[in-house]
């Protein structure tokens, strides 16, 4: 009983005011998520707030998004809730939806990312890039469709995410490694040198895990 009190107090304490059913199902759901896959509480209820607060999602659907996520591996390296807390706004601005940024962390995961940081590392880099005019001095190095998605994004038409998913298509288009290797690091800096291109060329939304 007292575990289960201290349950929905930190459920209070991170989400705020639910109604009983929120209250009683969020807490049933946070509990087995630690006694199960142990998971830390506080994590996940972090993890479900910065959902909640980005992408303007009820306590339930955070909730079932991090399940579902969990049952599929996405909390294997035991950071899933820190990571949501720390860069969802990050991909929310981007232009991200949230099942595509889950889906992308999927992607990222199944095909050679370390953790789910540096996932989450990469989109930081790129956008970082994007924003600091990195990419923009060499832009003439990507597809025509790039540079008209960049400039629309530039003028406030395309999101970054549009931009990132052609920079991503062009690099996997590659028929040259090195060209490839080269468009990889220009956009994704270390990550590229840390990864390896099935990694780079993963980070889209493409799927529906």
């Amino acid at each position: 009983m007292d575990s289960v009190a201290n349950a929905v107090l930190m459920v209070k304490k991170n989400l705020g005011d639910l109604s009983e059913t929120d209250l009683t199902n969020i807490t049933q759901q946070a509990i087995t998520l630690d006694e199960v896959y142990g998971i830390d509480m506080n994590e996940t209820l972090r993890g479900v707030n910065a959902l909640m607060q980005q992408y303007g999602m009820t306590a339930q659907q955070a909730m079932d998004l991090i399940v579902v996520g969990t049952q599929n591996g996405l909390d294997k390296t035991n950071e899933l809730g820190d990571n949501l807390a720390e860069y969802t706004g990050k991909f929310s601005q981007a232009g991200y939806s949230a099942s595509e940024y889950f889906q992308l962390l999927d992607n990222g995961l199944k095909n050679g990312a370390y953790n789910l940081d540096k996932v989450n590392d990469a989109i930081n880099e790129v956008t970082t890039r994007l924003a600091d005019g990195t990419i923009g001095e060499s832009i003439g190095s990507y597809s025509t469709r790039t540079q008209e998605l960049f400039e629309s994004w530039q003028n406030g038409g395309a999101t970054q995410k549009q931009v990132i998913d052609s920079i991503v298509a062009d690099i996997g288009a590659c028929t040259s490694q090195q060209d490839a290797l080269n468009m990889a690091a220009l956009a994704f800096g270390t990550m590229a040198e840390d990864g390896n291109l099935k990694f780079i060329t993963s980070l889209t939304t493409v799927g529906n895990t």
